[in-house]
């Protein structure tokens, strides 16, 4: 698959080392399949990544409040109670997420790796609309399984792009200051955060510049696992 760039300068968009190679193709991967990217043939470019993100912004699509933790994601080791309602009764089940994703609940089995607890509910009373009637499902995260590392990538108009370790909590701000903060050429007004939150791709637009001189702390995004940031360039 190649990408055609126009007449944009690839210093706007290429990592400034070697090793940062992987990370750019890795943030080209996630745009195409968030469907950024209309095909093969397409003429990409930061700018339209940015206008798309503006677009989706006002729109409401993938929207996510500022303040709000980024919602928690089904994997393998951990524990869901799934309660089913059906009529006037309902059954209650302590069921692990199997390390190929898949759980048994009422001897059938579902795959809800890598869902949230609304998405795993939407998906188990689809698959039982065949054995029980007018079901209804709810879903609760009652254990984690074992704590993996989790990671933030971030590219664009930073000092030092690339992957980073991040913790349990963590801001845009944290995030982009383990990038050695912005160059002098980067916009903090229109920081674009990509994210993956079950089977839903979300992206955000965060003004960062009206946290460092307004105060406004909503604008200083919670990051999730995975995150992919994108500081573009001024002008």
């Amino acid at each position: 698959m190649k990408a055609h760039w126009g007449g944009l300068k690839m210093a706007r968009m290429l990592p400034r080392t070697v090793g940062q190679c992987d990370t750019l193709t890795r943030l080209m991967m996630l745009v195409v399949v968030m469907g950024l990217w209309a095909g093969c043939a397409s003429s990409v470019s930061p700018d339209a990544l940015l206008a798309d993100a503006e677009g989706r912004a006002g729109e409401g699509k993938g929207a996510m409040h500022p303040s709000a933790e980024p919602k928690e994601i089904i994997e393998a080791g951990d524990g869901l109670e799934v309660l089913i309602q059906r009529g006037a009764g309902e059954e209650k089940y302590t069921v692990p997420v199997r390390a190929n994703g898949i759980i048994s609940v009422a001897f059938v089995d579902i795959e809800v790796k890598g869902l949230t607890e609304d998405e795993a509910e939407a998906r188990i009373t689809e698959e039982l609309n065949d054995v029980i009637r007018n079901p209804r499902v709810m879903v609760r995260i009652t254990q984690k399984g074992p704590t993996r590392a989790r990671n933030f990538y971030i590219l664009g108009e930073v000092r030092n792009a690339g992957k980073f370790p991040m913790s349990r909590r963590m801001t845009l701000l944290q995030a982009i200051g383990q990038g050695g903060g912005q160059t002098e050429m980067g916009d903090l007004e229109k920081v674009i955060v990509i994210s993956r939150q079950g089977e839903t791709p979300q992206i955000r637009l965060a003004n960062l510049r009206s946290v460092l001189v307004n105060g406004e702390m909503t604008a200083d995004l919670l990051i999730a696992d995975e995150d992919v940031i994108f500081v573009p360039r001024s002008g």
